[in-house]
């Protein structure tokens, strides 16, 4: 889509799938039963993300155009995805900046049950800024955190706001895209995220895992 207001233009990508397919062949080789394609996950995404203090999920909102409704979510100009960066032998001059990044993103992904990241849904901007797009098959109910394993650094302010995530913030900012299951999924995986950070805080210390965003 081509957004305009007040002679400003961007682009946008529209979804509006919703779908449950009863077996699906994941990008990893991955076999899953049940797993549901939503767009109101891109926008539940979006707005989790900014209670968590993050700024790197593209501005997601829900429309309808032609009467069909889906999310809306502004297009990243000028980028690559991480595909197009290992292809072309890229590597950033702030290698650990960018391994932070990318930690923060497995945390993001084990939260919301994002059950199918690829390397086309990570996009790099002219800055060497990580985003994430590509959130319709978040939120999957059974789905245990995977990437754990390989965090051992957290921003700040994201584990100060996750510390505070609660049912009831998570209802009134995106209950209505969430079924009371998905809901209790994100709540059991925030339990487990908060675990595992408190133990690294405790072998390693604060001042060692937790860092602030430059």
């Amino acid at each position: 889509a081509l957004l305009e207001k007040d002679g400003v233009r961007l682009h946008a990508t529209f979804k509006d799938i919703d779908e449950t397919a009863k077996r699906v062949r994941l990008s990893d080789g991955t076999r899953v039963m049940e797993l549901r394609d939503f767009y109101m996950f891109e926008y539940a995404a979006y707005e989790l993300s900014l209670l968590l203090g993050l700024d790197n999920v593209p501005p997601t909102v829900i429309r309808k155009p032609r009467r069909t409704e889906g999310s809306l979510q502004m297009w990243l100009e000028n980028s690559m995805t991480e595909t197009e960066r290992r292809e072309k032998g890229l590597q950033p001059s702030d290698v650990v900046g960018w391994r932070q990044q990318v930690q923060a993103m497995y945390l993001f992904d084990d939260l919301i049950g994002n059950i199918d990241r690829n390397m086309g849904d990570i996009v790099i901007d002219s800055e060497w800024k990580l985003w994430m797009i590509d959130h319709s098959r978040a939120f999957q109910s059974r789905f245990e955190p995977k990437h754990l394993a390989e965090v051992i650094y957290v921003e700040r302010g994201f584990w100060e706001k996750l510390q505070a995530l609660g049912e009831d913030q998570i209802r009134e900012r995106i209950g209505h895209s969430l079924t009371g299951p998905e809901i209790e999924g994100l709540l059991e995986r925030r339990d487990i995220i908060v675990a595992h950070v408190q133990k690294l805080i405790a072998e390693r210390t604060e001042e060692v895992v937790l860092y602030d965003r430059q």
